[in-house]
């Protein structure tokens, strides 16, 4: 009986171990149905921002078909210092968070455990009763919201929340979120999630639910429900229905020692805390030609071996670019990677799909510019839509705080990501490498 047991259990690791995502093959670009000499524009782009020292590092890699079929990167995890960055380098993601904290929330609905209609209320009652101040505006006559924040406005940022003033503005009530640093690690390190949670609630919203975009911290708030319903801290739940399935091994909220050693510390051209006296690094090197920095340390990657005081859905997830690949890839493939089922194929559709339909632009417009013309936003993806067919997709894509960004089209089931690790987000080159990349196509 023992034998017997031994050899299920091997038997079932070898299951396991066979489903999981392995390696991506490498192929050169015209194996993949792409102009190498046109993806070279790629690396030009790239190289400038680095060759004038404003920023550390970076990795520009494409992927189709389980297959990369380009890769370039330059830097290392340190300025001129520490290991070569590669697929498999650990970054900083920010708020690239947010689409696998969504993903984990389409699992639940997928299992029956909420639905996209349900309120906020129902999780937490102490959202039950809301007030606006328009515009985010003190100035402006308070109004009682006109309905219920629901899961759906939590996960396209409609719900009125916003962010603090570095992020998305609003005047007053973006003061307020950073006087209460709600949802911050850094600056609150006593406050838990619950406390975080109390706090928001009782902050007046920007906008009536479901009327407006507002880059929020929605998707913390989408964590916090995960927890609940889960019973288990963000960290663990996906780990367990999305790292691990997918093998992806260099990616979670929190590194171990060895792990540090080949993460990017994160540098920047201003310190996290305005307050704070900043001074570019300048020329380090002694070589004939040595570059200029522009930017300085500003997060050591130790930093990220100490747990946070709670895990946040709107960031703090560190990856790879391998790593982030196969999770794209398996939204690009329906829900699915090499026999590994994440989601059913119609709830990685409504995933990707416009769930904001009819919102005002303004808000679109207020964090994308002139691009937002063509926008519309999704299951957390922002969706990008043919100029000359709005009602067609072009791509589905985000970014983090630190310069980092990825697209997919899902009819090709092509992906591409820029990692690097700089502080704020200045270098949004995102629409220009896509339209490289598909300028590509052969």
């Amino acid at each position: 009986m023992l034998k017997f047991k031994r050899f299920l259990v091997f038997f079932l690791a070898g299951i396991y171990a066979s489903t999981t995502f392995a390696e991506f093959q490498r192929v050169s670009p015209e194996d993949a149905g792409y102009d190498s000499k046109k993806l070279k524009e790629l690396t030009g782009i790239a190289d400038r921002l680095y060759n004038d020292g404003r920023i550390p590092n970076y990795i520009i890699s494409l992927y189709k078909d389980d297959k990369n079929f380009f890769q370039a990167a330059k830097g290392k995890t340190e300025l001129e210092m520490g290991a070569s960055v590669d697929e498999d380098t650990i970054f900083h993601t920010a708020s690239m968070s947010k689409p696998m904290v969504t993903t984990a929330l389409f699992r639940l609905i997928q299992d029956g455990k909420l639905s996209l209609d349900d309120p906020l209320d129902k999780f937490f009652p102490q959202f039950n009763q809301l007030m606006v101040a328009p515009g985010g505006d003190f100035n402006n006559q308070f109004e009682p919201a006109k309905r219920k924040i629901t899961i759906r406005d939590l996960v396209t940022h409609t719900s009125g929340f916003s962010y603090g003033q570095a992020v998305a503005g609003f005047g007053d009530v973006g003061k307020l979120y950073d006087e209460l640093q709600l949802f911050s690690q850094m600056g609150a390190p006593d406050k838990n999630l619950l406390d975080h949670l109390n706090n928001l609630s009782e902050v007046p919203l920007v906008a009536h639910p479901g009327e407006e975009f507002n880059y929020s911290v929605g998707i913390s708030v989408i964590g916090a429900i995960i927890q609940k319903l889960t019973e288990k801290d963000l960290a663990t739940y996906l780990r367990e229905i999305l790292f691990e399935p997918l093998g992806m091994e260099n990616t979670g909220f929190l590194l171990t020692p060895s792990q540090a050693k080949n993460t990017s510390s994160v540098y920047g051209s201003q310190s996290l805390d305005p307050r704070a006296r900043f001074q570019p690094l300048g020329k380090i090197s002694t070589q004939q030609e040595p570059i200029d920095w522009k930017i300085a340390e500003v997060i050591p990657s130790a930093a990220f071996t100490i747990k946070p005081p709670f895990y946040s859905g709107g960031g703090g997830i560190l990856s790879s670019a391998k790593d982030y690949a196969i999770y794209l890839s398996m939204i690009a493939n329906n829900g699915s990677l090499n026999g590994v089922e994440i989601l059913k194929p119609e709830f990685a559709k409504l995933h990707t799909a416009s769930l904001a339909p009819g919102v005002s632009a303004e808000g679109f417009l207020r964090a994308f510019g002139d691009a937002a013309e063509y926008m519309g936003f999704g299951g957390g993806f922002g969706i990008k839509n043919e100029p000359e067919d709005n009602s067609a997709v072009d791509y589905i894509f985000w970014g983090g705080a630190f310069n980092t960004f990825f697209w997919v089209d899902l009819e090709d089931k092509s992906v591409g990501l820029f990692l690097t690790a700089h502080w704020p987000v200045q270098y949004n080159i995102s629409d220009v490498l896509e339209q490289i990349v598909d300028e590509a196509r052969l």
